[in-house]
């Protein structure tokens, strides 16, 4: 049972590490607007950048949050399900070098015969190789 444990636990952190050092920006993005529209706050996590995050959810703001907290604050955000789509993504350059993206996501809650639309921001800073999202602004 312990080697079981022990070999899942290997697979997460290696899975981990594959979404946080894929070089090109535009396969984040697409993994992290996979992860949104799944609702998996683990996933998104696990891109976040170890120095912290700035989160602007709505009317919540968090400019300077950890990994754990901001996990939870997307948790409450991702719970309302929906689709996110990529709009764009853009290399910014600098040093670090930047990037950013723009999703589109729908939700529809229960009941409602219509879908609102959001508007996620992302910023991206490249950390040891791998893009990592440094900000998240959720906009109506």
């Amino acid at each position: 049972m312990k080697t079981l444990r022990a070999t899942v636990l290997l697979l997460v952190v290696l899975a981990a590490n594959v979404t946080a050092q894929q070089t090109s920006l535009s396969g984040v993005v697409g993994s992290a607007a996979g992860a949104w529209s799944q609702k998996d706050a683990d996933g998104l996590s696990r891109m976040l950048s170890d120095r912290g995050v700035a989160l602007y959810l709505f009317d919540e703001s968090h400019p300077a949050a950890g990994v754990r907290q901001a996990r939870a604050a997307l948790s409450d955000v991702l719970d309302r399900g929906g689709r996110a789509r990529v709009s764009k993504v853009e290399e910014l350059g600098g040093d670090p070098q930047r990037g950013m993206a723009e999703l589109s996501w729908d939700v529809t809650a229960p009941g409602s015969p219509a879908a609102s639309r959001f508007v996620i921001f992302l910023g991206f800073v490249l950390e040891d190789g791998g893009w990592r999202i440094g900000e998240i602004r959720v906009l109506r």
